[in-house]
């Protein structure tokens, strides 16, 4: 079979052609793998909270930063990634090792998620991770992906609070029980501050009524339930009596003081291990 000259002068032409072209993706490749280098050291040197996460192992690298974040020292925490998946809300974690993958494949172009990482105190931070994947050549899959968190706890409480305050006008207008709508804006005001524990108390006369109280446990209740206002009954005793707000240092009680109104609320809020109370009385 003779070969055409025409046409091996024309795949020539082309190869020539086509070579420079090989040389420029080559040199992009190149510059992208640097790049992306430059973007790694950049965050280690940079006191962010970074993760390196090695993808053949399993192995992360947790900077001091990113550990402080959620109350822990440098060396509670073992750079694993079972570490991060112990920590991540259990709704959240399958959704976000879908988009690893996605990206590390190469279906998406970019790694951003939302995620809520359990602090060590027990609430959760809203956490905003973006990531870059990195390959040891520019030309093979990744091996890395390397990123940095965000906490974007107070815009996402302020979010939150929101929502729940477009709730409960809701819930008013639709005639919900009163019981059901206190809870609701306990649970608005615990989501806005860490750490809060809300009672909604309603004043008949001069005693004091449980209104709700989603977080705090039946004995709390029963021991707020009933009580008589006055200058010394405990932080909302006080408070509503008063007209102002009051905080109460908590103190264990005694056992010889436990038929008291006020060694009750003790009882009850070392119980739910707080420290504190404060009451800022409202009226309607």
């Amino acid at each position: 079979m003779k070969s055409n000259p025409n046409l091996l002068s024309q795949v020539n032409q082309l190869q020539t052609e086509l070579a420079p072209i090989h040389e420029t993706n080559k040199s992009l490749s190149h510059e992208l793998s640097k790049s992306s280098e430059r973007f790694v050291i950049a965050l280690h040197g940079d006191n962010q909270a970074v993760w390196d996460w090695n993808l053949n192992t399993d192995e992360v690298y947790y900077s001091p930063l990113w550990k402080s974040m959620l109350g822990y020292e440098e060396d509670e925490l073992e750079n694993h990634l079972d570490t991060w998946k112990s920590l991540v809300h259990c709704d959240e974690q399958e959704a976000i090792l879908e988009k690893v993958q996605n990206y590390i494949s190469g279906r998406s172009d970019s790694f951003e998620v939302e995620m809520r990482l359990r602090h060590k105190q027990g609430y959760y931070v809203y956490i905003r991770s973006i990531a870059l994947r990195v390959s040891k050549f520019s030309d093979s899959k990744p091996n890395r992906l390397v990123g940095y968190h965000v906490d974007i706890s107070k815009h996402k409480r302020a979010e939150l609070f929101t929502q729940k305050h477009t709730k409960i006008l809701e819930m008013i207008a639709k005639g919900f029980p009163t019981s059901d709508i206190y809870n609701e804006i306990a649970l608005m005001y615990e989501n806005l501050y860490v750490g809060m524990r809300c009672s909604m108390l309603e004043l008949e006369g001069d005693t004091l009524l449980h209104g709700g109280a989603p977080s705090l446990p039946q004995e709390y209740c029963d021991a707020v339930n009933g009580l008589k206002i006055g200058p010394n009954i405990g932080s909302c005793g006080t408070s509503t009596y008063t007209g102002k707000r009051v905080l109460v240092k908590i103190l264990k009680p005694t056992p010889n003081g436990l038929q008291s109104n006020m060694s009750l609320f003790r009882i009850a809020c070392v119980a739910v291990g707080r420290s504190q109370s404060s009451a800022p009385p409202v009226r309607y």
